[in-house]
């Protein structure tokens, strides 16, 4: 089963290029999260060239949000306590400061164009 997810968190170590059975290059990075009780981690794969080229970009300890399709595993570790692993196929990678630069300029275009009255389409006049 897989879902849709929006996830932010801090890289633990820098991106790594690899290259698929099939010869097709993907960059994988570890991605921690912070939760309720503590940190988790997601393991991020970017397939797309537009995601490898901002992936190649970043290194340890940045700050990120990704965007794309999460499955969920389980496993067993030799000492016999459950371990879940979240797996993401990014469809977008973006910068902290890229989300709040992107943020704060759609919050200062809807500060500025405040609507007027001939921008709704409906029958009822203006007063």
């Amino acid at each position: 089963m897989s879902f849709q997810v929006l996830i932010t968190g801090k890289l633990t170590q820098n991106p790594q290029h690899k290259t698929s059975k099939n010869g097709n290059p993907y960059v994988w990075m570890l991605l921690s999260i912070p939760t309720e009780q503590e940190r988790t981690s997601a393991s991020v794969l970017g397939f797309d060239s537009r995601v490898i080229e901002v992936m190649e970009k970043l290194s340890n300890g940045d700050e990120i949000a990704v965007t794309g399709t999460a499955n969920i595993n389980q496993w067993e570790k030799d000492d016999g306590t459950v371990r879940v692993s979240l797996n993401v196929i990014a469809s977008q990678v973006m910068t902290m400061y890229q989300h709040r630069k992107k943020k704060k300029r759609f919050q200062e275009e809807k500060k500025e164009a405040p609507p007027r009255a001939d921008d709704f389409e409906d029958d009822i006049d203006s007063l």
